[in-house]
């Protein structure tokens, strides 16, 4: 009897720490379209994706990846940046001067990226006119969160 009523009470201990787990459901991760996560799962959510032609698919999956890489090296340097930053801001007396001078950088980096963005999109616009390619704005169906995951398109 003692076994079993600690087998029971076993079970109810995990399903009670594993319901609030599951009540989140899949996709709950971040998921821009571009982002500094790259190219998402959605990319094509508010572009009428099942609409396009197989070559326009192609030109864009082929655009997205070329602006990618062309901005892995911008992404790097707001990352490495961003952490000389921060171990700079844990200091007790941060040199004021260079906190402002690396924010500044930062700051025009992101700026390059998101011109990468624009030009990115112009782009795909040519590829696949406005129309029923572009329900909504441009950063509707993004996931939750900070765009450092795939995401679920619908969230």
């Amino acid at each position: 009897m003692k076994k079993l009523l600690v087998i029971i009470g076993s079970i109810i201990l995990i399903a009670a720490m594993a319901y609030p787990v599951s009540a989140w459901g899949p996709g709950r991760g971040g998921g821009y379209h571009m982002g500094y996560g790259g190219p998402g799962l959605c990319r094509y959510y508010d572009r009428g994706y099942d609409k396009m032609t197989e070559a326009q698919r192609s030109q864009l999956d082929n655009l997205y990846q070329k602006s990618f890489d062309k901005t892995a090296p911008l992404r790097t340097q707001i990352w490495t940046k961003s952490g000389e930053l921060d171990t700079l801001l844990g200091t007790s007396s941060p040199d004021p001067d260079r906190v402002r001078s690396l924010q500044k950088e930062i700051s025009d980096l992101k700026g390059k990226m998101a011109q990468e963005r624009i030009n990115t999109e112009l782009e795909a616009r040519k590829i696949a006119p406005k129309g029923d390619y572009f329900r909504g704005n441009r950063r509707a169906h993004r996931g939750h969160g900070g765009g450092y995951g795939p995401g679920g398109c619908g969230n």
